[in-house]
């Protein structure tokens, strides 16, 4: 069986992304760019208005909420958005409660349907704010993350926690990561759990290599029906293993699909959003 492979767009609202800072810190491009990834079949977008690179600047939370007001909040509102809202999915980047809680108002108050509405949570954890995300709404999915920073406010340090397990160990390590985290959560919701390995968070550089190579070993260890979600856009990994740099991204972004072909070939039959900047249609 082959899998399926389903593109998540991302659009960063922020100024200091690594590789696409400012491209849509505006609402008009905000609202350029979703147009035209819709019209190109794209119905899964992620927005992120807090950098988790390595050396980010770190924003306070009404920094980030406040980003969400100036650009989001106006870019939902606009008519020609609104109206394809209604089969769409919408993730959003944050290890904050507060911010999620904050979005989910503003598509709350402002009566916006959405198809699905995902907390993409970079941290690691999962506790009661998770779950009681999970139970707010039928269509709501938590993005579950690799991430060993000590806690939540400590997301972008992720860099510095790192175990020294690889080859397969490191891919049963991971399977074992994400299972321990699944048993605390209530029945019923353990389905709308996705789960991403997180590529480049916490690890050294041949353990993300090692994800790719074992894939299939990794989604293998989860019960039939489980979801997941590959980032591996313009990765610092991926940089290092093409040789290419953020200078060409036309390259740096062919050889991702590359990646996700040998990927898609060797997959066990999971479906899989794949998280990027770029999303090149009729290659997945």
């Amino acid at each position: 069986m082959s899998s399926q492979f389903v593109w998540q767009k991302i659009l960063n609202i922020t100024p200091d992304s690594f590789s696409d800072g400012g491209l849509f810190f505006g609402v008009k491009a905000l609202e350029e760019s979703f147009s035209s990834a819709y019209e190109s079949g794209i119905r899964c977008f992620d927005f992120g208005a807090q950098s988790t690179a390595p050396n980010a600047r770190f924003i306070s939370l009404d920094e980030e909420k406040d980003r969400y007001k100036k650009y989001f909040l106006p870019f939902i509102k606009n008519m020609s958005v609104t109206y394809n809202l209604p089969d769409c999915i919408f993730s959003f980047d944050t290890f904050r409660p507060d911010t999620i809680s904050f979005i989910s108002e503003i598509i709350k108050d402002n009566k916006v349907e959405l198809k699905g509405l995902f907390w993409n949570d970079v941290s690691g954890v999962l506790d009661k704010h998770s779950i009681n995300f999970l139970k707010s709404g039928p269509n709501r999915k938590l993005i579950l993350c690799h991430n060993l920073a000590q806690s939540r406010e400590e997301s972008a340090n992720h860099d510095y926690f790192k175990v020294e397990i690889f080859g397969l160990e490191f891919i049963h390590y991971l399977a074992q990561y994400f299972k321990k985290h699944l048993e605390s959560v209530p029945d019923g919701l353990a389905g709308r759990i996705v789960i991403d390995p997180c590529f480049g968070f916490s690890k050294h550089h041949c353990q993300n290599v090692s994800i790719l190579e074992h894939f299939r070993s990794f989604e293998s260890a989860f019960c039939d029906g489980t979801e997941f979600l590959i980032g591996i856009s313009r990765k610092r990994f991926l940089r290092s293993l093409s040789g290419l740099t953020l200078d060409n991204l036309a390259a740096l972004d062919d050889f991702q699909d590359l990646v996700l072909e040998k990927l898609k070939s060797t997959s066990a039959g999971s479906y899989c959003y794949i998280r990027a900047h770029r999303c090149s249609l009729g290659k997945i």
